[in-house]
């Protein structure tokens, strides 16, 4: 079981990564982040599936859902 863990966390933070990289590689956001940027994304992910589980009403979810946009929108160059 842990070991499909690994693997799903994984899987999920080189996919946030790749469209990240891309991103830096055209100079949109600071390349030396990228890494920070993709550990970030999958935590709030993981949270967003935690939150929806435990039963958080749809105005948390689209607090957090905000919360996150604009945290992204404040990695633009």
């Amino acid at each position: 079981m842990v070991e499909v863990a690994d693997r799903y966390r994984r899987t999920l933070r080189e996919g946030v990564r790749r469209p990240l990289q891309w991103s830096a590689d055209r100079g949109e956001i600071d390349s030396a982040l990228v890494d920070v940027y993709a550990d970030t994304l999958v935590s709030n992910m993981l949270g967003m599936s935690v939150a929806a589980r435990s039963g958080a009403t749809q105005e948390e979810i689209a607090t957090l859902l905000d919360s996150i946009v604009a945290l992204i929108g404040s990695w633009k160059r």
